[in-house]
C-alpha cells in the first residue's frame, strides 16, 4: 500500500513538473522554491 502511494505521489510530482515546462523552458525563483519545497516534505 505505502509503495501505491509514493507512486502516486511521484506522478503527481511529475505531472505538475511536466505541465510547467511547455509553458515556459525556465523556472522563475518562485517556481523553483515552490518545487524544492515539494520534493523536501516527499
Amino acid at each position: 500500500m505505502k509503495n501505491s502511494l509514493e507512486a502516486d505521489v511521484l506522478r503527481a510530482f511529475l505531472d505538475e513538473i511536466t505541465k510547467c515546462f511547455p509553458k515556459n523552458q525556465l523556472l522563475c525563483r518562485e517556481q523553483f522554491y515552490d518545487i524544492a519545497k515539494w520534493v523536501r516534505r516527499s
